[in-house]
């Protein structure tokens, strides 16, 4: 039978695809097009003088361009990164339409929700990146481990998921690890002064630790839901994202009042490391997800230089904030000091040790720079 997609069958689709004219060209005339239309304009500053409630208008304005020619954008986008037409068609365009609409409110007032508070307060709920180093590796992985499963490469595409997953905890495994150990002098050089209270930056502290129990998890999600996506299984993600937020909203119920301000945070990590599990349980029992020597190999690496930057991070907060904390302004510096050695200690140690190589790691990077 053949399935109906958003009002086409499959060959009106692949008739519409033989038919789209595409633009393919990076370079035009010798330039970069995008790139120098785009400097252009930033040079210029016509944006920045425009006007909030101008900058609105077209800003829906575009939002309303998108969605007059979702079925040809949503095309072009199946066609780049091979993803299924049934997610660009329904998620892809609709939400980045929704997203610039989103912004474009923003743009002359504050838009969102407004939570329940004291008559004297006023708090607003708003919605931030999560889990932005796992989105970008997701959307590079997606193309690649799409071409690699149509191309009959599983043993490619199993290779390709295990460098996604060392690169994602190469980034997050330390930034969990040092939110952890310096979560209090973070909020209190930031948030510290005026009404905002000794003990008001330790429960922030806390809070923001919680949460950085589950910060692999929040980036591993993004980064094995792709292996699903290349195979056209949309369901599975589904369905384990809906256990895991009715596992989230269980522990928010059962760890608000225990724990207070620390349980919702840390209910997100607990559902975010489950999330994680039964995608990578999934994908394991299928045959799509399998640990290879350096996996295996690097991240326990990855662990210990973690533990040696944690081992740095301790000794320069417990010496050099204790020396400045009554001063506002070294309090900065004091915290550009800590970041900086704690970058330092994780980048030689994971050198040392071989958990990653920084100058492959360099190479990738000014790699794709240039393409």
């Amino acid at each position: 039978m053949t399935a109906n997609l958003h009002g086409r069958d499959r060959a009106a689709w692949a008739a519409a695809a033989a038919a789209l004219s595409i633009e393919g060209r990076s370079f035009i005339d010798g330039r970069l097009a995008a790139v120098a239309s785009a400097r252009t304009a930033f040079e210029r500053g016509d944006w920045r003088r425009t006007a909030p409630k101008e900058r609105k208008r077209v800003l829906l304005r575009f939002a309303e361009l998108i969605r007059g020619d979702l079925e040809r954008l949503a095309l072009l986008e199946t066609l780049d990164v091979g993803k299924p037409i049934l997610n660009s068609v329904n998620v892809d365009v609709p939400f980045a339409a929704d997203c610039i609409a989103y912004y474009a409110e923003f743009a002359d007032k504050l838009y969102d929700e407004v939570a329940p508070t004291g008559p004297n307060d006023l708090a607003i709920v708003r919605r931030e990146p999560l889990g932005v180093i796992g989105a970008a590796v997701g959307t590079a992985l997606l193309p690649t481990l799409s071409r690699q499963v149509r191309g009959g490469e599983p043993e490619q595409a199993v290779g390709t998921l295990n460098r996604a997953i060392e690169y994602a905890l190469m980034m997050t495994l330390p930034a969990a690890l040092a939110l952890l150990v310096t979560a209090l002098p973070i909020v209190t050089v930031l948030f510290g002064r005026g009404a905002f209270t000794a003990e008001d930056s330790l429960r922030s502290a806390q809070s923001l630790a919680a949460y950085a129990v589950g910060l692999p998890a929040f980036v591993l999600v993004k980064v094995l839901v792709p292996a699903f996506f290349a195979r056209g299984d949309t369901k599975a993600p589904v369905w384990t994202g809906t256990t895991a937020v009715a596992l989230n909203l269980a522990l928010n119920f059962a760890l608000m009042i225990p724990l207070q301000h620390m349980g919702p945070p840390l209910a997100s990590s607990i559902a975010a490391w489950f999330n994680v599990v039964l995608l990578g349980w999934l994908l394991k029992k299928r045959g799509h997800m399998a640990g290879d020597a350096g996996l295996r190999r690097r991240i326990p690496r990855m662990l210990a230089a973690g533990l040696v930057m944690c081992a740095v991070l301790w000794g320069v907060n417990h010496t050099l904030f204790a020396a400045v904390a009554a001063v506002q302004g070294l309090r900065w510096v004091a915290l550009g000091l800590l970041v900086t050695s704690g970058l330092a200690a994780y980048g030689v140690a994971g050198q040392l040790l071989g958990g990653f190589d920084l100058r492959e790691a360099a190479r990738m990077l000014l790699g794709r720079g240039r393409g």
